[in-house]
């Protein structure tokens, strides 16, 4: 191959990288929104007194009953429909967008043989999931 046709091919595989990013970016973010909407609005849907009872509202608020589920109790809870599973998932997508691109530009980088950028960027990838082992081990 010619160094042109090379650097064409080059810059087709970066613009597919970045496309697939792209992708990422709202498709994670689009997912998240619909998880949330879905997980609010059964929330509400199974406790419609909630929209016209600030103070009861208010008082589960404080109660903490509407805390998180853990990440094991995740697939239980979407199948009963329970919104808090699907507002969990919805926050859990939208913080696993940003590592997931960080995991696909390395990918691209290690195509694109570009030995400085994947270095930088396996240790910014090392540094989110120590940061999560160490969130989940100290929470």
């Amino acid at each position: 191959m010619s160094p042109r046709a090379d650097r064409e091919a080059e810059d087709r595989r970066a613009r597919a990288i970045e496309r697939a990013i792209g992708l990422i970016l709202r498709g994670g973010v689009l997912i998240s929104l619909g998880l949330l909407v879905a997980g609010i609005a059964l929330t509400f849907a199974r406790n419609p007194a909630w929209l016209h009872d600030a103070p009861g509202f208010d008082a589960l608020l404080r109660s903490g009953a509407l805390a998180a589920p853990a990440i094991t109790d995740l697939p239980a809870g979407l199948a009963r429909l329970d919104g808090g599973a699907f507002s969990a998932l919805g926050l859990l997508v939208l913080i696993l967008t940003p590592v997931m691109r960080v995991a696909v530009s390395l990918l691209g980088f290690a195509v694109q043989r570009d030995r400085a950028y994947v270095a930088i960027t396996a240790f910014v990838l090392a540094m989110l999931v120590v940061s999560f082992v160490v969130g989940k081990a100290a929470g």
